[in-house]
């Protein structure tokens, strides 16, 4: 099970960076704060702090280095693994709705991030909304 959740981890990590790097909220070589980074992708106010805290998961593994409140990709951004999603999943003994439902989130999450969608509608389109967070 930890190396399915380290794998899950480090999935995560590559999808931060490739929103960041899609958006071009932190693209390569360009320094950048947090503030910054928030408003380059238009994240909703009330968003702003996962914003924040992908910037400090992104510090402790050495994706980005940080100067004061600027941070800057340290390297290669780390790479998402999507495809894995379903295996890890299944190997951490979560029903495939919710590979599903995680895979669906990635795809949207600049417009999460912006309040432009709801996760809401996510949830039941991933099947029985009061499973899903059950397994959760």
């Amino acid at each position: 099970m930890n190396t399915a959740l380290n794998a899950l981890e480090q999935l995560s990590l590559g999808v931060m960076a490739d929103v960041l790097l899609r958006t071009q909220a932190l693209p390569m070589q360009v320094w950048r704060t947090a503030a910054q980074l928030n408003q380059a992708l238009g994240t909703a106010p009330r968003h702003a702090w996962i914003v924040r805290r992908w910037l400090a998961a992104l510090s402790r593994t050495e994706a980005v280095q940080v100067d004061g409140e600027r941070l800057a990709w340290n390297g290669t951004p780390p790479q998402a693994a999507i495809g894995d999603l379903p295996g890890l999943y299944a190997e951490l003994g979560f029903p495939s709705s919710m590979a599903q439902l995680h895979a669906q989130a990635i795809e949207c999450l600049p417009e999460l991030l912006r309040d432009r969608i709801a996760l809401a509608p996510l949830l039941v389109l991933a099947g029985d909304p009061v499973a899903v967070l059950g397994a959760y």
